[in-house]
């Protein structure tokens, strides 16, 4: 996520992370179903966990869960 840009210091940027998901889907209700997705998953991993990476894999697969 950190190549990508959307992660910094172990926080995940949504902003990023929203415009990814633009670059990936071109139908306007695809993005909207995909922010609400990223703004469950923003609420749901939590960003005390001990590595970077634990972070992304749990955002990750939140985000697979529920996409």
């Amino acid at each position: 996520m950190e190549e990508r840009g959307m992660m910094k210091d172990g926080k995940t940027i949504t902003d990023q992370v929203i415009l990814n998901n633009q670059e990936k889907w071109i139908a306007p209700n695809h993005q909207a179903l995909g922010k609400q997705v990223i703004d469950t998953c923003e609420k749901e991993v939590s960003p005390e966990k001990s590595t970077k990476c634990d972070i992304a894999v749990d955002y990750v697969m939140c985000l697979v869960k529920r996409g």
